[in-house]
């Protein structure tokens, strides 16, 4: 309706650092078994999240790369896309057939909300035999769980600098801020991290990231579905301004008409 609206200029944009995932604890069961994560990865239809629940505002990945960014690689992206049959069978070499496990989604909206795709989730992974019992909590305190990981797994929208290597550092780096929030421990992978501070040439960084993505996504220490828009509404009296990409607003351009 705002976009169709002759009182309102509305944008959109790609927020680059604006994480849709499911966050999962690999130090706790089930997610302990790769090939459970593997499974989960296989039968989200992100496709229909981005469509149906959020209207084309999120941008369906695999991976922790948004579409179109100069590090996302097609190759590792395709690994995970969805395919049913592959995840039965991710499932029936799993030590977890019909497991059941707790979601954290945030009790109030934070950035975006999250409840309505939990449950679209928690229906599809029943198609798997897998349980999920969605638990509400408040969003300061969900984090500290997450940082602590004293969870199972926490669907969760982040928002960070649309740089590459920042969240993927912070959530799977070595003893970073976020580790446990996976509890992650990949020497090569932290390898890859590394060199990714070494260079600055995106023609050098784009295969060291592209072996880090497939990595990612060989292991799926989280579920990553997808990277969310930033949008704004202003008065046409405001003249000049660009849509945000979703932490900060630039407003050097700005003037207010008549």
């Amino acid at each position: 309706q705002l976009r169709r609206s002759k009182d309102v200029g509305t944008g959109e944009r790609l927020a680059l650092g604006g994480w849709f995932f499911l966050m999962l604890n690999t130090k706790a069961p089930p997610f302990d078994d790769v090939n459970v994560r593997r499974a989960l990865a296989c039968i989200i239809d992100r496709d229909m999240l981005a469509k149906k629940v959020y209207y084309d505002m999120v941008v369906p990945a695999t991976i922790p790369a948004p579409p179109g960014s100069w590090w996302f690689d097609e190759s590792a992206d395709r690994l995970n896309r969805l395919n049913k049959d592959r995840a039965r069978e991710f499932i029936r070499k799993s030590r977890y057939q019909n497991a059941q496990f707790e979601m954290l989604v945030p009790s109030h909206p934070y950035l975006v909300d999250v409840k309505d795709a939990a449950v679209v989730i928690q229906a599809q992974l029943a198609e798997i035999g897998l349980r999920v019992n969605i638990k509400e909590m408040e969003q300061g305190i969900l984090l500290q769980q997450i940082r602590l990981g004293n969870h199972v797994s926490a669907l969760q929208v982040w928002m960070s600098p649309g740089e590459p290597t920042f969240m993927i550092d912070l959530c799977y780096g070595k003893d970073n801020t976020f580790s446990k929030s996976s509890g992650y421990d990949n020497e090569d992978a932290w390898q890859l991290i590394n060199e990714t501070y070494l260079h600055t040439d995106q023609a050098k960084l784009k295969p060291i990231f592209a072996r880090l993505l497939m990595r990612l996504a060989e292991d799926s220490p989280h579920i990553w579905l997808g990277f969310v828009k930033a949008s704004n509404v202003w008065t046409p009296k405001v003249q000049g301004f660009q849509t945000n990409q979703g932490l900060t607003m630039r407003d050097a351009d700005v003037s207010l008409k008549g």
